[in-house]
């Protein structure tokens, strides 16, 4: 039996994770090639004593990991502040916060620790499937 035969072709695998507790974010799932393309992507090399380096540009990094949510649920501005400092206006503590491109930039580059554990979620399709049977 050949493994690479059985591999499903242009699978989209996806599920649900949960954040710290906080809230739930419907990830994409991403093979170690999508993986390693993505970080292709964000390469950039610069000149230490005319030696190349290679690094890593963090903020393409984050417009790809971005990529990889395709939404949440349960992410109040009352969660959202205890992730990054915002000022939330009265009475809106439970309004929903939506799952746009700009709130995902926001939590990927402010939120201590979103940015990893989106990239270790994307990757981890045991937890995907787990996770997504448990609620089911």
């Amino acid at each position: 039996m050949d493994l690479t035969e059985l591999r499903k072709k242009d699978a989209h695998v996806s599920g649900w994770v949960n954040f710290e507790g906080k809230f739930d974010v419907h990830i994409n799932y991403l093979s170690k090639s999508d993986l390693q393309a993505k970080l292709d992507r964000c390469k950039k090399t610069k000149y230490v004593r005319h030696q190349p380096q290679d690094d890593i540009d963090v903020d393409k990094l984050h417009l790809e990991l971005a990529q990889c949510i395709l939404d949440w649920k349960g992410l109040t501005l009352s969660a959202a502040s205890k992730l990054i400092p915002i000022d939330i206006p009265a009475g809106q503590e439970n309004a929903d916060v939506p799952c746009s491109d700009k709130n995902k930039l926001a939590l990927l580059k402010e939120a201590y620790g979103f940015d990893v554990f989106i990239q270790q979620a994307s990757t981890d399709l045991a937890a995907i499937k787990q996770e997504t049977e448990r609620k089911n």
